[in-house]
């Protein structure tokens, strides 16, 4: 890992570079996480991973190259209240996985978060521009993905969407 980061509150992971590691920035169930202007280049999986995180905020990143996914939200059954996530303004590009994934399961939605998916540039990756496998309420717009397998890949349920302005 280039960062791990475990059960940790109210922090700022800014401006540093995640290049050429097993995974670039790795969060784990904490609280209140802005994650921004990060690079995380050539790492063999995820560039960052974030899993059962409160309150997240991760914008302004750029995850070019990686072996997994540029990005990476998953949501388990053990965040029993889980917060609004914003994934926005991203540019993830050349990943042999996904641009974005979000993955994860119901509690997102019981407790009616919002997914918010927004400006971000996912361009040129092995598999989706951006993938979203999680039940949830989705506001996906102004997002530019191109030269994908798939540019957007809803799997599973989306409970309800709004998907406007995006560049697909």
């Amino acid at each position: 890992y280039g960062s791990y980061i475990e059960r940790a509150d109210k922090m700022v992971i800014s401006n540093n570079r995640y290049d050429s590691n097993g995974l670039g920035l790795y969060c784990y169930e904490s609280r209140e996480i802005n994650i921004s202007d990060n690079s995380c280049m050539m790492n063999r999986k995820e560039g960052i991973f974030l899993f059962s995180n409160f309150i997240l905020n991760c914008f302004k990143n750029r995850c070019d190259g990686n072996g997994g996914n540029g990005i990476t939200y998953y949501e388990s059954l053990s965040n029993d209240n889980p917060d609004d996530v914003r994934l926005y303004e991203n540019y993830c590009s050349y990943n042999n996985g996904s641009g974005i994934g979000v993955y994860g399961v119901t509690s997102f939605i019981n407790k009616g978060n919002v997914l918010y998916i927004t400006g971000n540039n996912c361009s040129s990756n092995n598999e989706d521009g951006i993938r979203i496998s999680i039940s949830a309420i989705l506001l996906f717009e102004n997002n530019y993905l191109s030269n994908n397998t798939y540019g957007l890949n809803m799997a599973d349920s989306i409970v309800r969407s709004d998907i406007n302005n995006n560049n697909i």
